[in-house]
C-alpha cells in the first residue's frame, strides 16, 4: 500500500481557484448536435430568460420537470447555449446528482462550497455552516449577470439555498419532480415529443431519409416518443444501414414482450435497451457490462481500460462503438457515462458474470485510482510517497496532475466510499491519505474531515498503524485549519507518538511540523521555535529538500515576527535557495514576499522592492490571485515609505479589490488600513478615517486583536493630523494595550511614538521625550521607524527652545531616511531643520534646507506642506 506524507504549502501560500470540484461545477457540456423538436418550449425558455434582463420584477429562476429519459438536460443545455452571449459574467453548469445510482445527491452546504471556490473564494475563506455560505454566495453573485444551469435537483431542500434573491443572476433547473415549494419559479413540465418530433430527430440521427416516415411513425409509437429511446432506437438503425426500419420494428415489438418487471414504467426503453445491447460485439458487451460497476457517474478511456483490463486502444474503441449506438453519453471530450436508465438495465446484465469477476474489475479501477491518485499528488506537491515504485509519473506536469485530480474528484469520492463500505481498507486509507494536499489547498475541509473519518476507522479496522498515524497527521491539520487548537494538539500529539513508536521519522518530520505551526498561530513563538528545530533536524536526517525548505521559511517568517530581522534574512534566504534548486515557484514567492517585508523593515527599499516584484512576476506565471494582491499590497507599503503616495494608493487599491474579489476578508482588512494611511499623508482626513473604521469593523468580526491594534493607531494618526488631539490620545492609548496582549514591541512603540506626538502638540515635553525615548529603543533595527523617532525627538527640543539638541536629533534621522532611501521623510525632516535655523537666526541654512525639502515635494508630485510653505515665507522676509 503506498502511503504519502501530508502535502503543505510554504507559508502564506494558498491555492489559485480552479472551475470543478464535488458538485462538479464548471463550463457547459457540449451542445448535442441531433437536438429536435421542442420549439415551443425552447423559444418560451430563451424569451423569459433573456427578457429578465430587460424587465425588473421577473422571478429570475426557472425549472424544466418531467420524467427521466424526457430531455431535461438537453434542452437546459441548448438553451443555456443559445442565449449565453446574454451573460457576459458567464455560464456556469452544476450536477446535484439527485437521482445518481452511484453516488449520494450533493449536499446544498457542499454545493454552495463548490460554487464559492469555483467562482474565486479563497479557500480558507469559505465559512463553515451553510446559512454563512448561503448568505457569501448571495453576497458574490448579487448584480452579476451570470447563467447557472443546476442538473439533477432532487427536492426544493436540495436548491433552497442557492437560489439568488438580488437582481441580477438567473437560474435554470432540471428535476424529476415538480418543485412546487419553491416561490417565484417559472416552470415548464416537458412531455414526450410529438410524433412529428420524435420522426424528424429518428431520420437525423439513424440518417434515413424521410421517405422511410410512414414506417418511422409505426416504430416512434413502439418507443413511446420518449427521446432517450428514440436516440438508442435510431443509433441501432444507423449501425445497420442495410436493415429497413420496418424490420428493427419486429424487432422492437418482440424484445417489448421480454423487458424485465424492472422497466413495467418504461417498456420501450427497455425493449430499445434490449435490442442496442444484442447488436453489441462480445467484447463490447462486456465493457458496457462493467460500467456499470464503476463506482463513479462518468470515465476516461484509461479507468475504462483498466476495468476492463483491456489496452487503451482496443477500450477507445469499443467506447467510440458505445457512444454511436448512444449506450454511453461524452458530455466532454474524453469522458463518458451512462444514463441513470441504461445504467440500471447495465446492472441488470452484469449479474450474468460471477460475483469473482465483478469483484476483481472493480477493486483493478480503484487500485487504478489509488495510483494515479498517489502520482498526481506526488507531482503536484513534490512529495516522495512510501511504498510507491520507481516508475516515470504519468504526468508531464504539476498543472497537468493538478487538472486529472479536477476531473477525477467525484470518482475519487465514490472510490473512497466503495472501498469503506466493502472493507477494501488499504485502497480506503491510501487513497485518503493522497488526496488530503488537494482537498486542503481547494477548500474541500467538509469532505476532507469525512473522508479521514471513514480512513481511520478503515485503519484502525485493519490494524494498520501507518496509515492510523498519517491519518491522524491529517486530521489534527484540518483541525489547526478550522481553529480547533484543543483538537489538533491532541491529534497531532498522538500522530507524534505513533511515528516514534514505527520507527517513521518522515512522517515525524511532518507532523512536528504542523504542531510548529499550532503554536505558532496560538502566538506561541518560542514553543513554535522549538519544534520547528525538532521538525527541520528530522528532515535533515531524511534529506528531504522541500520539507527543509518550509522549515527554514517558517524560521524566516517566525523571526521577522519576533521582529529579530538578521535571523529572519539568514533563514529566508536559505529557504529560497532551496526552492530554486527544486525548481518550487510557489516556494519561491513567498519567501520573496517575506524577505521583501524584512527588508522594508530594515529600510533597504530598493532591495525590498526588486524582491516583491519578483514574488509579483511568479504568482502572475502560477494564477495566483491571492499572492498576487499579496504582492501588491507590498508594493504600496513600500513605495509609501519612499513618498511615492499616488503609487501606492494606486497599488493598495489594487490589492484591496482582489482580495474582495476572492473572499479574503483580514487582508482585505489590511489593504484598508495601508490605504488609509496614505490618505492621511495626502492630507485626506474624511478618507482616511472611512479606511481605518472599516479595517477595524472587519478585525472586529474576525476577533483580530493585532489587527484591531493596527486600525486604533491609524486612527489616532489620523485624528492627530487634524488637531484632535484627545481622540487621538485615546486611539493610541487602545493600541498600545493590544500591542502588550500581543506582545508586539514595534506594535507598542509606534503607540509610544504616537502618544509622544500629542504630548509634543499639547506642549508637554517632558512627557513627549520620555514617550519618544522608549519608543526609540523598542524599535530596535527598524531603521525607517527609528528615524521617525529621531525626527520627532528633533522637533521637541526645537520647540522647548534647544535648537542645537534639537538640530542633533534631526541630523541623525537625516542620516537614517537617506540611507534608506526614505525620501517624503526626508523632506518633511529638512522642514524641521529649516525652522530650527530660523529659530536660530540662521536665515541662509534655513532657505537651504526649506528649497531641499520643496524639491522633494515636487519630485514626489507631493503638494507642500502648509509648516513648509509658511517657513519659506519666514525664510525670505
Amino acid at each position: 500500500m503506498g502511503i504519502g506524507e501530508p502535502g503543505f504549502l510554504p507559508p502564506g501560500r494558498r491555492a489559485p481557484a480552479l472551475d470543478a470540484a464535488v458538485a462538479s461545477v464548471g463550463n457547459l457540456p457540449r451542445d448535442t448536435p441531433f437536438f429536435t423538436g421542442r420549439t415551443e418550449e425552447f423559444g418560451r425558455l430563451c424569451e423569459l430568460i433573456s427578457a429578465t434582463r430587460r424587465r425588473e420584477g421577473l422571478p429570475p429562476i426557472f425549472a424544466l420537470d418531467g420524467m427521466p429519459g424526457i430531455g431535461k438536460t438537453a434542452l437546459a443545455v441548448h438553451v443555456a447555449h443559445a442565449v449565453a452571449g446574454e451573460f457576459p459574467d458567464g455560464v456556469h453548469f452544476l450536477d446535484l446528482h439527485g437521482y445518481s445510482a452511484v453516488r449520494k445527491p450533493v449536499d446544498p452546504a457542499e454545493a454552495l462550497q463548490t460554487l464559492l471556490i469555483a467562482f474565486g473564494l479563497a479557500s480558507d475563506q469559505v465559512p463553515p455552516g451553510l446559512d454563512q455560505r448561503s448568505d457569501m454566495w448571495q453576497s458574490r453573485t448579487a448584480g452579476q449577470r451570470m447563467l447557472l444551469v443546476v442538473d439533477n435537483v432532487e427536492n426544493e431542500d436540495q436548491i433552497r439555498s442557492l437560489l439568488p434573491n438580488s437582481p441580477g443572476p438567473v437560474m435554470l433547473i432540471t428535476s424529476r419532480c415538480r418543485l412546487v415549494n419553491l416561490n417565484d419559479l417559472a416552470s415548464i413540465t416537458l412531455d414526450v415529443l410529438s410524433p412529428e418530433n420524435a420522426v424528424n430527430m429518428f431520420v437525423q440521427i439513424s440518417g434515413k431519409s424521410s421517405a422511410d416516415r410512414r414506417d418511422a411513425n409505426a416504430l416512434m409509437r413502439l418507443c413511446g416518443y420518449l427521446p432517450l429511446a428514440v436516440a438508442l432506437t435510431a443509433g441501432r438503425l444507423r449501425s445497420h444501414p442495410t436493415w429497413a426500419v420496418e424490420h428493427l420494428a419486429t424487432q422492437l415489438k418482440a424484445a417489448r414482450i421480454g423487458v424485465d418487471e424492472m422497466y413495467a414504467g418504461h417498456l420501450s426503453v427497455g425493449a430499445a435497451f434490449d435490442l442496442s445491447y444484442r447488436d453489441l460485439l462480445p467484447e463490447e458487451k462486456q465493457l458496457f457490462r462493467r460500467l456499470a460497476l464503476h463506482p463513479g457517474a462518468d470515465i476516461d478511456v484509461r479507468a475504462a481500460a483498466s476495468l476492463d483490463a483491456g489496452t487503451l486502444v482496443h477500450t477507445g474503441r469499443r467506447l467510440e462503438s458505445l457512444f454511436l449506438k448512444h449506450l454511453v453519453d461524452e458530455p466532454e471530450p474524453g469522458r463518458y457515462r451512462l444514463h441513470d436508465l441504461i445504467r440500471e438495465y447495465a446492472v441488470g446484465l452484469s449479474e450474468r458474470d460471477s460475483a469473482d469477476e465483478r469483484e476483481i474489475a472493480v477493486r483493478r479501477v480503484i487500485d487504478y485510482y489509488r495510483r494515479m491518485a498517489v502520482d498526481a499528488c506526488d507531482t503536484v506537491y513534490v512529495r516522495h510517497s512510501v511504498g510507491t515504485s520507481g516508475a516515470g509519473s504519468n504526468f508531464r506536469t504539476s498543472r497537468d496532475a493538478e487538472q486529472w485530480i479536477v476531473a477525477e474528484r467525484a470518482n475519487l469520492d465514490a472510490c473512497i466510499d466503495y472501498a469503506a463500505t466493502n472493507q477494501l481498507h488499504g485502497l480506503t486509507t491510501s487513497l485518503s491519505i493522497a488526496l488530503h494536499p488537494f482537498l486542503v489547498q481547494h477548500g474541500q475541509w467538509d469532505r476532507a474531515a469525512t473522508m479521514h473519518h471513514i480512513a481511520m476507522a478503515s485503519a484502525r479496522q485493519a490494524g494498520d498503524r501507518a496509515a492510523e498515524a498519517w491519518t491522524l497527521l491529517n486530521v489534527g491539520s484540518m483541525r489547526l485549519l478550522t481553529g480547533h487548537h484543543a483538537e489538533a494538539a491532541s491529534q497531532l500529539g498522538e500522530a507524534i507518538s505513533l511515528f516514534a513508536s514505527l520507527g517513521d521519522q518522515r512522517g515525524e518530520a511532518f507532523a512536528t511540523f504542523e504542531t510548529a505551526r499550532l503554536h505558532y498561530r496560538q502566538r506561541e513563538y518560542e514553543s513554535s521555535l522549538s519544534w520547528l528545530a525538532r521538525s527541520y533536524n528530522l528532515f535533515k536526517k531524511q534529506e528531504l529538500l522541500l520539507g527543509q525548505a518550509h522549515a527554514r521559511a517558517k524560521f524566516g517568517h517566525l523571526y521577522y515576527r519576533m521582529e529579530e530581522y538578521s535571523r529572519a534574512t539568514e533563514n529566508l534566504v536559505e529557504a529560497r535557495q532551496i526552492y530554486v534548486e527544486l525548481d518550487h515557484r510557489p516556494g519561491q514567492a513567498s519567501v520573496l514576499i517575506d524577505l521583501s517585508k524584512v527588508q522594508g523593515r530594515t529600510g533597504r527599499y530598493l532591495e525590498s522592492i526588486g524582491s516583491v516584484t519578483r514574488a509579483l512576476d511568479l504568482y502572475v506565471e502560477l494564477g495566483d490571485t491571492q499572492g498576487q494582491a499579496h504582492a501588491m499590497s507590498n508594493l504600496g507599503r513600500l513605495n509609501y515609505r519612499m513618498g511615492k503616495c499616488a503609487l501606492a494608493l494606486e497599488y493598495h487599491a489594487k490589492a484591496g479589490g482582489l482580495y474582495a474579489t476572492i473572499g479574503d476578508r483580514l487582508n482585505e482588512a489590511h489593504a484598508a488600513n495601508n490605504e488609509g494611511r496614505v490618505r492621511n499623508a495626502l492630507g485626506d482626513r474624511v478618507g482616511a478615517l472611512d479606511c481605518h473604521s472599516r479595517a477595524l469593523a472587519i478585525y472586529g468580526d474576525l476577533a483580530d486583536p493585532l489587527g484591531r491594534a493596527h486600525a486604533l493607531i491609524n486612527l489616532g494618526w489620523a485624528y492627530y493630523g487634524d488637531g484632535e488631539y484627545s481622540d487621538a490620545a485615546r486611539y493610541f492609548d487602545r493600541a498600545h494595550a493590544l500591542y502588550v496582549q500581543v506582545n508586539s514591541f514595534n506594535g507598542q512603540a509606534n503607540a509610544l511614538m504616537g502618544r509622544g506626538c500629542v504630548h509634543q502638540a499639547t506642549e508637554c515635553s517632558s512627557e513627549a521625550i520620555k514617550c519618544l525615548q522608549a519608543a526609540y529603543e523598542l524599535f530596535g533595527d527598524d531603521r525607517a521607524c527609528r528615524a521617525e523617532t529621531l525626527y520627532h525627538l528633533g522637533k521637541v527640543e526645537i520647540r522647548r527652545s534647544d535648537p542645537a539638541s534639537g538640530q542633533r536629533y534631526l541630523k541623525r534621522s537625516l542620516d537614517l531616511a537617506q540611507a534608506i532611501g526614505a525620501r517624503l521623510q526626508e523632506a518633511h525632516i529638512q522642514v524641521a531643520i529649516g525652522r530650527g535655523a530660523l529659530m536660530a537666526e540662521q536665515k541662509p541654512e534655513a532657505r537651504k534646507a526649506l528649497h531641499l525639502a520643496a524639491g522633494i515635494f515636487a519630485e514626489l508630485d507631493i503638494r507642500e506642506s502648509p509648516e513648509l510653505i509658511a517657513a519659506r515665507i519666514e525664510a525670505e522676509s
